[in-house]
């Protein structure tokens, strides 16, 4: 219901995850269907866990879906090698689907933040027809800044589904629920926002 791709359209879809970690969420949308699906975080992170739950899970995602195509690599935020890297991994070129949840993390008083460097990355990832999918989870105050920062290059494509939408048990938790925000790059002024479909959805 929610989803910003259509059941029947998987698989022409590129999908770019940052931050991954664990993996979960870039696989769930390879057993849907996704052409390829690329995992990205910090060296430790891909070598120690995300290519672990790939080959983990590797064999019981092939039976539900033959053509799944997931792969992890590293990708530091910011890093214009890594980001280069990245889309020389899709093809050379943009993914249609870019994720990144959970990963406004709180930051030591006085240390530089990553969100700057995590912005940076998203645009030099994505281009106009690229859906931004941004899972926004409120640690601190601050967390705030990254959607503000985001929402200076994106404009909303779907109206924002709260974690009590998607699951009705998330009603019962006090806080840090995530809200997913599923946005398309800014047009110019001399632009209309370009969608497939009037909804949003590819």
């Amino acid at each position: 219901k929610y989803s910003p791709i259509r059941a029947n359209a998987w698989n022409k879809v590129k999908v770019l995850e940052l931050g991954a970690g664990v993996g979960l969420t870039g696989i769930v949308t390879g057993v849907l269907g996704a052409r390829q699906v690329l995992l990205t975080d910090l060296p430790v992170v891909i070598e120690g866990i995300t290519k672990k739950n790939i080959a983990l899970n590797g064999s019981h995602l092939k039976g539900l879906n033959k053509s799944l195509r997931v792969s992890a690599q590293p990708l530091t935020w910011g890093c214009a090698k890594d980001e280069i890297d990245a889309i020389a991994a899709l093809g050379g070129t943009f993914p249609d689907l870019l994720i990144a949840g959970d990963v406004s993390y709180q930051h030591k008083p006085g240390a530089p933040s990553h969100f700057e460097a995590l912005v940076d990355t998203v645009l030099n990832t994505s281009n106009k027809n690229t859906i931004f999918v941004f899972g926004h989870r409120v640690r601190m105050e601050a967390s705030n800044d990254l959607l503000n920062s985001f929402l200076q290059h994106f404009i909303y494509v779907q109206d924002i589904i709260s974690a009590e939408k998607l699951d009705c048990r998330f009603k019962n938790v006090p806080k840090h629920n995530i809200t997913l925000h599923v946005m398309k790059r800014r047009p110019a002024k001399s632009e209309e926002l370009e969608c497939i479909y009037p909804d949003g959805k590819l």
